[in-house]
This record gives structure tokens, C-alpha cells and sequence, in this order.
């Protein structure tokens, strides 16, 4: 009889079924025998036979004549195997084939025992839905059912089960209902937890607690003894049936892989592996991958698969946890936790770097390198070389940076700070603290950071590096440490200053830092501040002063009032006083040439009041220091004499210019220059500040190089290069020993401000002077108004001058008035004043026409005469003219335009009307245009003289045009008045026009030169006048860059300047040599008082001209001898003679001719003459005789 006994477990339709998909929503798999597979799972704790074969019988075979058999489970069973028919252990209750096979084989529990159990223990958690028992014994009276949820460390009771069932129910299964509620459709999963608590199980115990006394519902045929009683359940398909438990979150189960590793699937077999989706994973998909636990895990719903979300870890983790915590802090949206951040990262979400890692900013977050090491120098900085982990502008922090200690710097921390050293890992600071001035030390660092030792820099001194060298001042962070003095060569009293400000020791009323500024209401003297007028020296009677009014539209070229002309012969004294420095000065004559040629003698003598101070500047100075030479070149407006001259301090001197021969060997009473003045400016050479070291050298090239001199020296001074500029201050300050104070004159000025540089102070109109202290040539009342012009008549009077204190010009003879412009009382017809014809009857007459005034005696007329016209009519009046006496005669009125005086007789012819008197300056049938030399407007009575310059003016052309004034100018001359030369001309000194610049394009920097001297702006290394030679001071070839120094003698030089050429110096009269360092021959003493040895010199250089002229026409005899006598007949007497008289030129070559030497000439002369004689004698007969022999041939 079979007896069955069900356990089932309803669940709905569709809740089992294996899903398609988990895309979208919950999916589950296929339920099956859970037995299946799992036969190594089952434990029974009795089995029959188990141990050794037992005897059992079947106490319901009552018609069966075998009822008693034995159980052997010593083996398990094997099926086709007949030894192993008797073995019923547990693992036969699978059911593994068909009927037949399920009716061989069963468990059966060992005889007698109640209380057995059977276990089965799962893998995996699964979804139990039934179970279903067949026994072949008889059913227990009791028993139980027990499952496990978490692997059998806790058990629960299904159900207690009472087996009472009425005899018609004997061989058919009795269904128990656990749970009988309906599960939602969208899974057990989703069932309620007490449903879920029913589900789920990982292991199932039945406990047959009670054998059945009856043994079954069948009559009983006979008695048995309770211990023939046993268990015994026979095998049958879906003896437990159920699914994994996948949550929702799985569709197959895939076989578990073998202890070899090899995965075999049975179809039969319910596996208990979810294959997860939804990110799920676990046996059962219980938990969310390590990746995706940013929300809690939650089973799968029909339209909500309730995927796991991926936690956000930016690619530096693997896995990640659920924080509940966390989870409600976000709002629960974020619960996930990255765990075990790799790439240096750490945090939530891996999205922070490591301590001593920072994020670099220009990768993303994702790249496993953004996350850098710290590169901080642990000893140097702060938390053991923690640096910023990223940057964030709002908590000050940025990516990388270190944290260095207090005295520790650099992007590592790896170095002490700028006056720090001895990085200390114990020291808390880090390094301790220099005894350097940080800013005295090498690139502002302090001591070295190593050695503590203090490297000073370049301008620095001090064993901490904390002063200035000296001649420096300012310790700052410059590279050199300080900065130099630059105190002015001159302006200062030495190169010293304040190690503060900078600020230099200025010399007297000398400002600014570097003393190289005037205070205000002082100024700096040009090269030309010792200016001595000419007109203010002492001359002969061969001298005579020339005023000269300044040109009313540019810069006069002469200072002070005028110069003084001076003829051959001619003497000025300067007085020279007011020298503030001892030193070398050299004179310089500046002069307007009124001849074509160079004047070529003048004397220059300087008379001192007494001995020289021989411990002073000038201690050194000798008598013939004192006496030079200068030749002028009317190609130049000043000379400088040389060489200089030392003057002393507060010496006062007389320096004496003696104009002794205009041409050397000629007498020329009519040559005459207009000498403007003398100046003594400080010779360049000699000052300190030119020499010394490179540098001043350096100056001084620069100097020259540019000019300056030259320009400062000219009176009409050109702009200054900036470079000169410069130099001015310093120069001043040696020459005067500070700044000059301006001193410009209340009355004359309109300031007391000068100009800085020369002191000119801003005169009103019609002042000169440096302080404006006179009046210009021309204008006269020195006064708070300036002066006023003399307007002195240009006819009347001898010049344009009048006197200072009432303004009387100068006036021709019978021309009266303060301004010359009319005739003395008594005469009449200005300019040309002549007596009035009053006949005695009157004494004066009107200034114009003539006309008697105040006849007396009875007289009348314009002459008081008792004037009658032509007794017969017969001729026209005065001031008329015509034919009166012809037919239809008349008179008709002279038209002089108004240029003559009617009151005077004369002043037309009675019969042409041509104008015979023409006043004002007029000429002409009519007086209609000025006469020669005059032009203007006539008709106007505006008639002025002509004033072409004499230099500029070709006068064999004619005076000026007479309407517009315009002079007739040499070639390459310009302008009305003939006084400049053309555009890239000069030379109008010459008197024959002006001659090209001609500057040399490669060694000029421009076409024009100066139009007095003719020089050409020079480049670099070039010089001459024209730069086509070498620089200043040098010779030679500069195209083939071959100049050389000329190396003068300064003594016996003219100039520094030698032959641009030949290099062949320019020596002082009676000095001679390539350097000009030798006496000439004919003067005695030493350079450069070279004197001439005197009249008995002369004659004995004239025996010895006339020896040297015997012994040259000597050696031409004998040459001609030897050329055309008898060839070798007279060698040796030929060679004889040559070796005397070579002995003979040796000697007159010598400069120190003896009175023996002359002898002994005179004796070799005289053998020589004999000599020639006899053998020209000799020659001639030689020649006969061959003639005749030739002829006989």
C-alpha cells in the first residue's frame, strides 16, 4: 500500500516561471527537483544496513509468503548492479530514472528506531515551494518539518504532523497547505516578510519522530513486534521542488564549476548560482556588485528591476559599500562609499588625493595620474612635507604647493630662506637667521645657505655685507649691491657721497646729487667764459675800434660791441685778471679776416707781474714759455695758440698780440683783420678729469670726438650734441671752482633767472651783455626800459652809434640834430647841407628849399635879391622848361618827382626839363630811382645805402639793384646782402666766392660742412677737413684703415693736427724735425726756445751754400765724365773722387760745421778741380787718339 504524504506550497501562476529578460524589470528562474544533484547533501542519522547487513520484515506482506529481507547499505546503490539491490541509504530517495527504478530503491531507517531525521543541506538559499514523501513503510503516527534560512546555525518549525488519516485515504498523497495567501505577481521576493521568512530556506530537516503502532491503515493479519517496525520512503520525481532564490534579479542558474574546474550542465538540475543582472551578484543576487552600491540592494519589481547603482569612484576603485549614514545625508540619493581608492586617491568617492599627493590641474580626475606625490622636502616643510591636495582660491590653496617651515623657502621647502642657513630638520623655524645684510649678499640671498658664509656683492664690503664700497651708496636689492657716486668730475670735490642718499660733496653754489647742476640764479661757464674784448685792450695807433650793430634778424658773430680793426704793425694789450683755477689755458684769438691770404706772423707775449710760484701748478714754467707764435687763416674765425700757457690763480697778466707781418718777408701797410677778442679757455689735455684712467680717456675721446670744444669756442655757438652737454657743468666747476652766480642786472633784464648753461640772462630789447648790463651798439638809455635805438640818420650821420647818456649820434660836417637828420642853422638841403645864398641879407633859410628867411635890407626873394625875370619873356621860368619863344611855346614844370628843392635855382635844364639836383639819394632824368649804391623806393624819398658784405660782393659787377637791394654776389654766395655762402659751399672769407664742401660721402655724415672753416661733420675715425683723412690728431690712409697718431711735440708744434698725408708736423718758427722736437738749423737753444744764432751764422751758412753749390756742380762733371769718357780707362781714379766727395756732402749735410771743416774742404775742393782737369785734359787726347784710329780703320 502506498502512503503518501504532501507538502505543498501554493504560489501563483505566473510567480515561477522563468523570465526572457531582466531588462527592465524582474525576472526569475525555472523551479525544479531540488534533490536532484545534491545526492552528497543528504544525511540521514539511521540507515539500515548501514554498517553490516540487518534482517528486516514487512509487517504488511500478510499474503506474501516472504515477508522478512535483509538491508545491506554497506555500498551504495548502484543500479544494474545486483550485489548493491540491498542497499537503501538515504541518496536513494533522488530520483534518477524511471518507475521501475523508483520501486528498487528507498531509505530505510534501522528497525525499532522512533526518533530519525533526515537533512538536506543546500548550497544556496532557494525558494522551497514543496515536498512530496512516498513511504514504503508505514507512515509515522508523528512527525515534523524544520528548514533553515541561514545555512543550519538556527532551525525552524514548518508544522507538527499527526498521521491519522481514515482507511479510504490510504495510498493517496495528503496535500498540506502552508501558506495560503496569494503572492504578489511580481515574485516571492516582493512577498511580505513573514511569506518570505516561509520561502526562503538553505536547509530542510524531516524529523520522523514517532513509528506508527499500527504499522499502517491495513487490517492486521497477524502480530509483529514493535521493533520489526521501521522507515522507509521510497524515491519519486520532485521530492523537493523549488527554485534559487535570485530575488528578481536572475533568469538561469548556471552549474557551479567542478573541483577540476570544468563547468558540466544537467538539465534536470536546479543549480543554486543566480546569473545576476541588474548589477546584482551573489548565489542568489543578494548583493550589488562591488561596483554599484550607491543605493540600497532591493529586490527586483515587475517594472522596477531596482538595479544596483554604480558608486561614483571615478576609476580609481574597484568596489564600494552602502553607508546608510551616508545614504540619508545625500537626501537619499548617494549612499556609496568607494573602498580601497587605488591611483594615490582617497574619499568617498575617490575624488580626493591622498595625504602627500596632490591633484594636478590640468588632468581630469579620472586619469590615474592625476594624483601626483608631493615633491616637498620633508626637513623643510610642515607636516612632514604635506603640500596642498588641489586648488582652491577660497581656502587659499594651491595644487602641489609646500608648506615650508618660517624660514624656509622654495617650491620643495628645500632651501633656506634669503637670509637664512643650516636647514635643520630638529629646528621647528627650519633654519636659523644669517648675520649677512640680505641685501649686500649675491642675489639678495644672504649667507651662503649652506656655510652661513657671507658672499658680498660686487659693490659691497664688510664682513656682513653691509656697507657700500666706498665711492658707492644706496644697499639695495640691485645686482651690484650699490650704486656708484658718480660724482661730477668737476662739480664735486671728490668722487665720495652720502652712503644713504647718494648725494656727492658739491663745490661752491653746485647742486644736485651728483653735483653736476648750478643752484638756482647760477650757472656754468663755457670753454669761452674768459673772454677778453678787443675793444677793451691797449693799442697802437695802427688800431682803431669798429663798432658794429647787431643784425636785426640772427646772431651777431663777434662779442661785445664791435672789434678792433688792426693793420700790419699793429699792437693790443689785454689786460687779464679774475682766474679762479691754476692751470693750462690755451689763447685763443678770435678775429673776422679782412684779407684773402692766412696772416702769417703774429707775436703773442705774456708779461707776468712777477716770479712764478715754483711749488704751484705753473712751478715748472720757464721764461720762454712765455713768448709764442700764431698764423691766422682766413679760412677761420679763431686761432688757438699754442701750446698753452699756465696762469695762476689770482694773477693778474698782461697778454701782448703783436700783428708783425701779414705776409712773411713783405711789407703790406694796408692789411688789416678785425680782431673780436682773446680767450683763455682750459687746455683740454690738462685737465684732471681727461686723464688719469681709461675712463677719462674715454671722456675725452668723446669729447673731441664730438667737437665740443670747437663748438663752445665759436660765437655763434651750434646747438650742442647731448653728449657735450654733459661735460659743460664739470668743466665749469674746474674752471671757477663751482657755479657763477648769474648776477643779471635789475634794470637791464627781465629776469634774475639766467640761462644754466653760459649765464646769458634775458635782457629787454636793445640790452646785451651776459647780465644785460649795456646797450647794444646802435641804441642808447641804458634804463628800466632797455635802450632805445640812436635812429642816427644813415646820411648824416658817420655811423649808426650814438652816445650812451643823451643818444647824440655822430654827425657829418654842417649836419645838426640829435639824430644827424638835418643841416646847422645857416645852411640848408639835407644831407648834402650847403651854405644859404642869402646874398648877406638873411641867416637862415628853410632847411628844404633854400629860401632865404627874414630877408633884410630891404630885400626880398628866395635868395633876398631883387629878383627880375627876362626883360623880353624869352626863357622859362625856374622849375620849368620848354621852348617859350617857338610857336605855340610853352613851359611846362619839371617833374623830378619830388626830389629836389623848388626854392633853389638850378635844379632842372630850362629847355630838355632834365633834373639836374636830385636830393635823397635819387637819380635819373626825373629823380625817379636812387642813385648807385642806394636803392629803394624813390618816389618815396626811401633811398638806403647799400650794405653788401665785402667778402661775399663781386664789385667789378656793380653796386646793389637799385629797386630791391639785392648785392651782386660771387659764385656760390647768397642772400641780399652777399653774407652766406650756398647750400654745401663755404669760404667766403676767400673774397673770390665759396668753394664746395666737398665732404667726402664715405667718411661724412652729411654733404654740408661749417661755412666759416669749412669742416664736415666726420664719422667715427675720420677727420680733415673734408673727412677724407684720418681722425684728429692722426695721418695716413683711412680707406685702407692705416692711421697713425702724429705724436707732435707740444712744445714745438703749431698744432696737434701734423700733414693728414705725410704725417709731417706743423713746427713754430725755428723749429724743425718730423715731430717738430729739434732746434732748425741756424738757432741755438733748447726746445722750444729755439733762438736764432744771428748775423755770423748768416755768413758762414753763405760760405757754406756756396761750398755745397761748388760741390754739386763738381759731382755733375764728374758724371758726365763718366758717361761719356773712355769707358774703364779712369775707374779707380773715378771711384777715388766719388769717395771725396761723398765725404765732402756728408759733412755739408751736417748742421755743426766747423771753421776746420771749412778748411779741409776748401783744400779737398781744390785737389778735386785739379784732379778733373788733369783728367779731362787726359780724355781728350784718349778720344783724339781713337778718332784717328777709327778713321785709319
Amino acid at each position: 500500500m502506498w502512503i503518501g504524504l504532501v507538502l505543498f506550497l501554493a504560489l501563483a501562476t505566473t510567480g515561477c516561471l522563468a523570465q526572457s529578460t531582466c531588462e527592465e524589470s524582474s525576472c526569475y528562474p525555472a523551479t525544479g527537483d531540488l534533490l536532484i544533484g545534491r545526492q552528497h547533501r543528504l544525511v540521514a542519522t539511521s540507515t539500515c544496513g548501514f554498517n553490516r547487513p540487518e534482517r528486516y520484515c514487512i509487517v504488511s506482506h500478510l499474503d506474501e509468503s516472504k515477508k522478512c529481507f535483509v538491508c545491506d547499505s554497506t555500498r551504495p546503490f548502484v543500479d544494474g548492479v545486483t550485489s548493491t539491490d540491498k542497499s537503501h541509504r538515504v541518496e536513494n530517495v533522488v530520483n534518477t530514472g524511471g518507475w521501475i527504478s523508483r520501486k528498487k530503491t528507498w531509505w530505510q531507517s534501522v528497525n525499532g528506531v522512533a526518533n530519525v531525521s533526515i537533512r538536506l543541506d543546500m548550497e544556496a538559499e532557494f525558494h522551497f515551494t514543496h515536498l512530496i514523501m512516498t513511504f514504503k513503510s508505514f507512515r509515522p503516527s508523528a512527525m515534523f518539518i524544520e528548514k533553515s534560512s541561514d545555512f543550519g546555525k538556527s532551525w525552524k518549525i514548518y508544522r507538527w504532523i499527526y498521521i491519522a488519516l481514515p482507511r479510504r485515504s490510504a495510498g493517496r498523497p495528503v496535500i498540506y497547505i502552508a501558506l495560503r495567501r496569494r503572492i504578489s505577481p511580481d515574485g516571492p521576493d516582493t512577498a511580505p516578510p513573514g511569506a518570505l521568512t516561509l520561502l526562503k530556506v538553505t536547509n530542510l530537516r524531516i524529523q520522523l519522530h514517532r513509528l506508527h503502532p499500527l504499522g499502517d491503515n491495513l487490517p492486521r493479519q497477524r502480530e509483529a513486534d514493535q521493533g520489526d517496525v521501521y522507515y522507509a520512503i521510497y524515491a519519486r520525481r520532485h521530492l523537493v521542488r523549488g527554485s534559487c532564490s535570485c530575488y528578481g534579479h536572475a533568469s538561469r542558474l548556471p552549474a557551479l564549476e567542478g573541483p577540476d574546474g570544468r563547468r558540466v550542465e544537467r538539465a534536470s538540475v536546479v543549480y543554486g548560482r543566480c546569473e545576476c543582472a541588474h548589477n546584482t551578484q551573489g548565489l542568489n543576487c543578494e548583493l550589488c556588485e562591488n561596483l554599484y552600491n550607491d543605493r540600497p540592494w532591493a529586490p527586483a519589481r515587475e517594472r522596477n528591476p531596482n538595479a544596483c547603482k554604480r558608486c561614483q569612484c571615478y576609476d580609481h576603485a574597484a568596489k564600494c559599500h552602502f553607508d546608510p549614514a551616508v545614504y540619508e545625508e545625500s537626501g537619499y540619493t548617494s549612499g556609496g562609499v568607494c573602498d580601497d581608492c587605488r591611483h594615490n586617491t582617497m574619499g568617498r568617492h575617490c575624488e580626493q588625493c591622498k595625504p602627500f599627493f596632490y591633484h594636478v590641474p590640468d588632468k581630469d580626475m579620472n586619469d590615474p595620474y592625476s594624483c601626483e606625490p608631493c615633491n616637498c622636502d620633508p626637513i623643510g616643510s610642515l607636516n612632514d612635507g604635506e603640500c596642498d591636495p588641489s586648488d582652491d582660491p577660497d581656502y587659499d590653496l594651491q595644487a602641489g604647493r609646500c608648506h615650508c617651515k618660517t624660514y624656509v623657502g622654495g617650491q620643495r621647502c628645500d632651501s633656506c630662506l634669503d637670509g637664512y642657513w643650516n636647514m635643520d630638520p630638529s629646528d621647528p623655524d627650519g633654519c636659523q637667521e644669517c648675520t649677512c645684510n640680505i641685501l649686500g649678499t649675491v642675489g639678495n640671498t644672504g649667507c651662503d645657505k649652506y656655510t652661513g658664509e657671507c658672499i658680498c656683492k660686487r659693490k659691497v664690503a664688510g664682513r656682513d655685507c653691509n656697507e657700500c664700497l666706498p665711492e658707492h651708496y644706496g644697499l639695495s636689492e640691485d645686482p651690484e649691491g650699490c650704486k656708484a657716486c658718480n660724482c661730477d668730475l668737476g662739480g664735486a670735490y671728490d668722487n665720495n657721497c652720502d652712503i644713504a642718499t647718494g648725494q656727492c660733496s658739491c663745490k661752491n653754489h653746485m647742486g644736485g646729487r651728483q653735483c653736476n647742476e648750478p643752484d638756482p640764479n647760477y650757472f656754468c661757464v663755457y670753454l669761452d667764459y674768459f673772454t677778453f674784448e678787443a675793444e677793451d685792450a691797449r693799442g697802437n695807433d695802427l688800431t682803431v675800434v669798429e663798432y658794429r650793430e647787431p643784425y636785426p634778424d640772427r646772431e651777431p658773430t663777434w662779442t661785445g660791441p664791435g672789434f678792433m680793426k688792426v693793420q700790419e704793425g699793429g699792437v693790443l694789450e689785454f689786460f687779464v685778471a679774475g682766474l679762479h683755477t691754476s692751470m693750462e689755458y690755451d689763447i685763443i684769438i678770435r678775429y673776422e679776416p679782412r684779407m684773402p691770404n692766412p696772416w702769417d706772423s703774429v707775436r703773442i707775449t705774456i708779461e707776468r707781474p712777477g716770479p712764478v710760484d715754483p711749488t704751484g701748478q705753473c712751478g715748472n714754467t720757464i721764461p720762454n714759455d712765455d713768448y709764442k707764435y700764431a698764423r691766422m687763416d682766413p679760412a677761420n674765425r679763431y686761432q688757438v695758440v699754442t701750446p698753452s700757457v699756465c696762469l695762476e690763480r689770482g694773477v693778474a697778466y698782461t697778454i701782448k698780440l703783436e700783428f708783425d707781418e701779414y705776409r712773411r718777408g713783405e711789407v703790406n701797410p694796408s692789411a688789416a683783420v678785425f680782431v673780436d677778442s682773446i680767450v683763455l679757455a682750459p687746455n683740454i689735455d690738462q685737465l684732471s678729469m681727461f686723464s688719469g684712467d681709461p675712463v677719462k680717456e674715454y671722456y675725452k675721446r668723446e669729447f673731441t670726438h664730438y667737437r665740443c670744444d670747437v663748438a663752445q669756442l665759436q660765437v655763434t655757438k651750434p646747438e650742442l650734441h647731448p653728449s657735450c652737454s654733459k661735460y659743460i657743468c664739470s668743466i665749469s666747476a674746474i674752471l671757477t671752482g663751482g657755479a657763477e652766480s648769474c648776477d643779471c642786472n635789475l634794470e637791464g633784464s627781465s629776469s634774475n633767472i639766467c640761462d644754466k648753461s653760459g649765464g646769458h640772462c634775458l635782457c629787454k630789447p636793445n640790452v646785451i651783455g651776459r647780465e644785460c648790463d649795456q646797450c647794444a651798439p646802435g641804441t642808447w638809455g641804458f634804463g628800466p626800459d632797455g635802450c632805445t635805438p640812436c635812429n642816427c640818420n644813415q646820411i648824416g650821420a658817420r655811423n649808426s652809434f650814438c652816445e650812451d647818456a643823451a643818444g647824440q649820434c655822430d654827425c657829418i660836417p654842417n649836419v645838426y640834430g640829435k639824430q644827424c637828420d638835418q643841416c646847422e642853422p645857416g645852411f640848408w638841403n639835407f644831407p648834402d647841407c650847403r651854405p644859404c645864398e642869402c646874398n648877406g641879407h638873411a641867416a637862415l633859410c628853410d632847411q628844404r628849399s633854400g629860401a632865404c628867411i627874414d630877408c633884410q635890407d630891404h630885400t626880398d626873394g628866395g635868395n633876398c635879391e631883387r629878383w627880375v625875370r627876362g626883360i623880353r619873356c624869352d626863357r622859362c621860368d625856374e622849375n620849368y622848361y620848354g621852348s617859350p619863344l617857338q610857336e605855340n611855346g610853352t613851359c611846362t614844370p619839371c617833374d623830378c618827382s619830388n626830389n629836389v628843392d623848388i626854392a633853389q635855382p638850378g635844379n632842372c635844364e630850362r629847355e630838355t626839363g632834365d633834373c639836374l639836383r636830385c636830393l635823397y639819394n635819387t637819380a635819373g632824368p626825373h629823380c625817379e630811382y636812387c642813385r648807385d649804391g642806394y636803392y629803394g623806393d624813390a618816389l618815396e624819398h626811401d633811398c638806403a645805402g647799400c650794405t653788401c658784405n665785402i667778402l661775399g660782393t663781386n664789385h667789378s659787377a656793380g653796386a646793389c639793384d637799385l629797386y630791391t637791394g639785392q648785392c651782386q654776389c660771387l659764385p656760390n654766395v647768397i642772400n641780399q646782402y652777399c653774407d652766406e655762402c650756398a647750400l654745401n659751399h663755404w669760404k667766403i672769407a676767400s673774397g673770390e666766392g665759396c668753394e664746395s664742401c666737398a665732404c667726402d660721402p664715405e667718411g661724412s655724415l652729411s654733404e654740408q660742412c661749417n661755412q666759416f672753416d669749412g669742416q664736415c661733420e666726420c664719422r667715427e675715425g675720420r677727420g680733415g677737413r673734408d673727412c677724407a683723412a684720418c681722425k684728429d690728431d692722426y695721418w695716413g690712409d683711412p680707406a685702407i684703415d692705416e692711421c697713425y697718431a702724429c705724436d707732435c711735440d707740444q712744445q714745438g708744434s703749431a698744432t696737434r693736427q701734423c700733414d693728414r698725408r705725410t704725417g709731417q708736423c706743423v713746427c713754430l718758427p725755428g723749429i724743425t724735425g718730423w715731430r717738430c722736437d729739434a732746434c732748425q738749423r741756424g738757432t741755438t737753444g733748447e726746445l722750444p726756445n729755439c733762438v736764432p744764432c744771428g748775423e755770423c751764422f748768416d755768413n758762414w751758412d753763405m760760405i757754406i751754400s756756396g761750398l755745397m753749390n761748388d760741390t754739386q756742380r763738381l759731382i755733375a762733371d764728374a758724371s758726365n765724365l763718366k758717361q761719356t769718357g773712355a769707358t774703364g780707362a779712369y775707374d779707380d781714379e773715378f771711384k777715388a773722387m766719388e769717395e771725396k766727395l761723398d765725404r765732402v756732402q756728408r759733412v755739408l749735410d751736417s748742421a755743426g760745421v766747423t771753421q776746420q771743416d771749412v778748411h779741409t774742404l776748401h783744400d779737398v775742393i781744390n785737389k778735386l778741380s785739379m784732379n778733373l782737369t788733369t783728367n779731362k785734359e787726359q780724355l781728350q787726347q784718349v778720344n783724339m787718339k781713337l778718332h784717328n784710329t777709327t778713321t785709319r780703320t
